[in-house]
């Protein structure tokens, strides 16, 4: 009678560690039915604010997402981004 207690601490224990695994594995293909592999795409020309440790070199200014190249302010960003 004393093992009983144990044993089914034991088994609640595995019991709750498949069920949160039995969750985890239900949660993740839902979202890829769901379609959360699709890619986001930004539009030509778009121009982003640096964090400051986004960019070695380059703190606080604003950067084109087509090739990357950064200018300290958003205005010159968007001159100098191609469209």
């Amino acid at each position: 009678m004393e093992k009983y207690p144990k044993n089914m601490a034991a088994v609640v224990l595995l019991s709750l560690l498949i069920l949160g695994c039995l969750a985890n594995h239900a949660q993740c293909s839902r979202l890829a039915a769901l379609g959360g592999e699709k890619d986001i795409t930004f539009p030509r020309g778009t121009c982003y604010h640096s964090t400051p440790i986004g960019r070695i070199g380059c703190k606080g200014c604003w950067c084109c997402w087509d090739d990357l190249s950064c200018y300290p302010s958003e205005d010159e960003c968007k001159k100098s981004c191609p469209p």
